[in-house]
Formats: C-alpha cells, sequence, structure tokens
C-alpha cells in the first residue's frame, strides 16, 4: 500500500463540464438563400480577396434584374 518512500500512490481522475445557452442578445442566422457569393468561388477569393467585392457586387445586380 505505501510506496518506497512512504508516501500514498494515488490517481487523479478530473470531469470538467461547461454549459453555454444561446442568448436572446445572440444574433440570429441569416435566411436560406442571403448568401451574395457562391461556395464555388471561395478558392478564388482566397487567392484574390478583392474578388469577393467583384463577386458580391455581380451578385447583387442580378438579383435587382
Amino acid at each position: 500500500m505505501y510506496a518506497k518512500d512512504g508516501k500514498y500512490p494515488a490517481t487523479f481522475r478530473v470531469i470538467s463540464f461547461i454549459g453555454w445557452k444561446p442568448g436572446p442578445e445572440m444574433p440570429k442566422p441569416a435566411k436560406r438563400g442571403s448568401q451574395n457569393v457562391s461556395f464555388k468561388d471561395l478558392g478564388k477569393i482566397v487567392e484574390d480577396p478583392h474578388l469577393m467585392q467583384k463577386l458580391s457586387e455581380r451578385e447583387d445586380t442580378k438579383d435587382s434584374k
């Protein structure tokens, strides 16, 4: 039961939890179809960040027709 140096060997298990609940002031998700850039263009946007603005403007003009 005792270790060689007179101490007790022990094993500990630590369990921790965290809780989260969305509050009334949390932003709500946008409605489906409200995006202005397609997923297929994401790779291009990573390479050229200015392209995001161009694609966004293109989608806005398409919606106004």
